[in-house]
């Protein structure tokens, strides 16, 4: 079984590739320098003190309608999440509308809705804009807040937390944010399984009363509407929403880093590093160094062009893309850069990260640097102003920030005047240096004692809550590799029942990012001189490759013909036998128990498998089933070696012997879902199959 699970790759990417024609190995044009035209808007102010921007724009028959509470962050505490889950429930129906009713007359519009803890927005056709008015008024001044809808809405919200429990970007989320701006504040509450628990249908109730107010909220409508015609319908359906005092909040200030830190969060079933370093930074909307600031980060790690990019991907391939970001906000935001990185090149990636974070602050960028930031910059500023959207977000930002009625008209000037000089001192200003925190989600095994070299590593769980550095492999009294193997045919049906499946055909259901539709798989073997895998998605895509007897063929978009050499080997051991784990003790064979992991807080004899080709592996069998649970291999791809995961979620049995139901590979930046439809066995499977 350990390779048939792996399939026709280079066909599959291929596959993706047709519908995502996108070459990365050219460098976009910069765009040209534009004469900024910002479209007007007008502005008008109920007397509850809710304030509308009207954007009119005619070319289309549509409209959208954007809705914005201006609060202060709030500490949630032991509620965290209540906020968010007070959005979701307030779209679920009104004092008036069912949940049914509202997504029917909504749905019959053709248009759409949506809420959140700070804003409601809608869109449709122009025709149906009062419509779309009148049922947004309602949502925001009747909601229902129902418990059956509350209970449904919190149960949906439980079952979120738990998909993250195994992703390290929400890891990551989680732990950078806490330890940046500190559990204490706003910006640095994790939500959990127990705070969404612990809240009720009474503090969503009080969300929206407390904090939903008139005087306080800004209305954008974009699209095919006069001005006097929005003035009398948010007259007609919005001046009967109160306003009311809402009190603001004052939050101290994250205390600055002390020392470069180094916070590991171990994912032992990682084949990734996920590697963040950054520290918080104030900076206001509007504030004198945001210009000089986007271009200095367009130079380091703002994409293709960037220097990140260009040295931990172009100069060294350990990844796919790296990039820098940062953030402005009334209260405190903060700098970071980032990227995912094979588990063997995390401490080298790390190093580059603060080499060029450096040598940013210390040297400045060439003439073509900024000229390049400058002409993506400008580029981008001018293709946002065809877009209505861009405007009212303008006038919106510029209405609650305070900022200057010229501020976005003379953008595109003030980003000219920037100068090598203003790029270092925004560099030295807000890139920490000797201050930054250096977080990582990854294999702690194979990753965190090669991170000693910058620091003292600090372990933490998902919740950013310290923990002692995770003990990693143990060897077990008297347990062998042999012994592992024979625990495994034992749990999936025993070594009898295996020996009698001589051949086997498997069909299978894949889903990927990037597929028009879901893939349809099937391996068929037949012992030892027989095999065959195809692909297809019907009607756009079909790729094979079948062996018999020592020959093969393949069939596929970039081909057809002989299958020789290495891949033909491949082919050949793969037919060789049913299960392949089998063979691990046989002649060429390498398999060795390396020791006890944990593997997703379960314990893991991890084997260390070797092909008599030199194919090496790492394979986890779960303790208490005997059932294997993960494989790992090295794959070459365009990026250099890419490490491939095989994830066994489930199993089934057919004739007696139970096959890997549920199955994820994790191909880098892709994830390939299976989903095993059945499994044919011995005199079920044709001969025919593997005709060349």
């Amino acid at each position: 079984m350990k390779k048939s699970i792996i399939f026709l790759q280079i066909f599959l990417f291929a596959a993706v590739a047709t519908f995502a024609q996108v070459d990365r190995t050219k460098r976009p044009e910069a765009g040209p320098a534009r004469a900024p035209e910002i479209g007007k808007y007008e502005m008008f102010e109920l007397k509850n003190g809710l304030k509308v921007f009207v954007v009119e724009n005619h070319k289309l028959p549509r409209v959208s309608i954007s809705l914005i509470v201006d609060r202060d962050p709030i500490i949630e505490g032991s509620k965290a999440g209540y906020i968010d889950l007070a959005g979701d429930v307030m779209g679920r129906g009104t004092k008036t509308r069912t949940k049914e009713q509202l997504d029917a007359e909504v749905d019959f519009m053709g248009a759409s809705l949506n809420t959140s803890s700070t804003s409601v927005y809608a869109s449709g056709l122009s025709k149906y804009t009062e419509k779309l008015i009148e049922i947004m008024a309602d949502v925001v001044i009747n909601p229902a807040f129902s418990q059956e809808e509350f209970d449904k809405a919190k149960e949906q919200f439980l079952s979120g937390i738990e998909s993250q429990k195994d992703d390290a970007g929400a890891m990551m989320e989680n732990v950078f944010s806490a330890l940046i701006y500190g559990k204490g504040h706003p910006y640095g509450e994790i939500v959990s399984k127990e705070t969404i628990e612990s809240i009720t249908l009474e503090d969503c109730i009080n969300y929206h009363k407390t904090y939903f107010k008139s005087n306080i909220s800004y209305i954008a409508i974009v699209g095919d509407i006069k001005t006097k015609s929005a003035k009398k319908l948010f007259k007609k359906y919005m001046e009967a929403w109160k306003p009311a005092e809402v009190k603001g909040a004052v939050y101290p200030l994250p205390e600055t880093i002390q020392k470069t830190a180094i916070a590991f969060v171990d994912r032992p079933s990682s084949v990734q590093s996920v590697i963040r370093i950054g520290n918080p930074i104030v900076l206001k909307p509007g504030d004198a160094d945001i210009d000089a600031l986007r271009v200095m980060n367009i130079i380091l790690g703002g994409g293709s062009m960037g220097r990140l990019y260009n040295n931990l991907r172009e100069g060294h391939g350990y990844t796919y893309g790296a990039y820098s970001s940062f953030g402005t906000d009334e209260l405190v935001s903060a700098f970071y850069a980032y990227a995912q990185v094979r588990n063997e090149v995390t401490d080298s990636a790390v190093y580059q990260f603060l080499y060029e974070l450096d040598r940013l602050r210390k040297g400045e960028a060439t003439s073509e640097e900024i000229n390049q930031a400058k002409a993506s910059i400008m580029g981008s500023f001018g293709r946002s102003l065809e877009q209505p959207n861009t405007i009212a977000g303008f006038a919106l930002s510029t209405a609650r920030y305070g900022l200057p009625a010229d501020y976005y008209q003379n953008y595109l000037k003030r980003v000219e005047a920037v100068t090598a000089a203003d790029i270092m001192r925004v560099a030295e200003k807000y890139i920490a240096g000797d201050n930054l925190l250096i977080t990582v989600v990854g294999k702690g095994q194979d990753v965190a004692p090669s991170l000693e070299q910058f620091g003292e590593v600090m372990y933490f769980d998902m919740y950013a809550n310290p923990t002692e550095a995770p003990s990693f492999l143990t060897m077990p009294e008297g347990v062998t590799a042999k012994d592992v193997i024979d625990g495994y045919f034992k749990a999936i049906g025993g070594k009898e029942a295996v020996a009698k499946i001589t051949a086997y055909s498997m069909s299978m259901e894949a889903t990927m990012a990037g597929l028009p539709a879901p893939l349809q798989m099937t391996v068929s073997k037949r012992a030892p001189d027989y095999y065959a895998e195809v692909q297809s998605i019907p009607g756009i895509f079909e790729a094979s490759r079948t062996y018999a007897k020592g020959k093969a063929t393949q069939k596929g978009p970039q081909g057809n013909g002989e299958v020789v050499g290495e891949e033909l080997a491949d082919l050949q051991s793969k037919a060789a036998t049913i299960f392949s784990e089998t063979l691990y003790f046989t002649d060429g064979y390498s398999c060795v128990l390396e020791g006890v992991n944990k593997l997703d807080g379960k314990s893991v004899y991890q084997l260390a498998v070797t092909t008599p080709n030199g194919e090496e592996s790492t394979e986890y069998y779960d303790v208490n089933t005997g059932l294997k649970v993960r494989e790992e291999s090295s794959q070459e791809t365009p990026q250099g070696p890419v490490t491939v995961a095989t994830i066994i979620k489930d199993y089934k049995a057919f004739d007696g012997v139970k096959f890997p139901s549920d199955i994820t590979q994790d191909l880098g930046p892709q994830k390939l879902e299976l989903k095993l439809l059945d499994v044919k066995t011995n005199k079920a499977v044709s001969v025919d199959i593997f005709k060349l």
